[in-house]
């Protein structure tokens, strides 16, 4: 049971949860490009003191939190972006909340995330294991389904 490892298909990443496969997975080339672009991007701004640069910098972690650590699901995903975005623009715009409040509330925003996605019962990301030792029968019970 120990030895499967569950990993991310396009299909499910957009809602198709039977398509979970047990292969194992390492960055994709499309993730060290982004990596890399928001890395290099990130640096440049906060060279030049642009505060925007911890905002690349804050966007590119929970990129490589969502997608190679806790592998969360699109639907989580979109909810999170659709929030810092908004909660980025109203603090550009108006400056309500603060650049802290935006980034505390996105935080724990990814905290309650975090703890809906480890619920689910096709949870694939760290410590899976631990969290969700069900999974390997998840898995065989959808594929004995199709």
């Amino acid at each position: 049971m120990t030895g499967i490892t569950v990993s991310t298909t396009e299909k499910e990443r957009k809602g198709d949860y039977a398509s979970i496969s047990p292969r194992i997975q390492a960055f994709s080339v499309s993730d060290v490009i982004v990596l890399l672009v928001g890395a290099v991007s990130s640096s440049l701004l906060y060279s030049r003191e642009n505060p925007l640069g911890l905002v690349v910098f804050f966007t590119l972690a929970h990129f490589f939190l969502f997608c190679n650590v806790l592998r969360m699901c699109r639907r989580f995903e979109l909810i999170w972006a659709v929030l810092f975005l908004c909660f980025s623009v109203s603090t550009l715009l108006f400056r309500l909340p603060n650049w802290l409040g935006t980034v505390l509330i996105t935080l724990a925003l990814t905290a309650v995330l975090t703890v809906l996605q480890m619920r689910l019962p096709f949870y694939h990301g760290v410590f899976w294991q631990r969290i969700n030792p069900n999974l390997p029968q998840w898995w065989a019970k959808k594929q004995a389904a199709h």
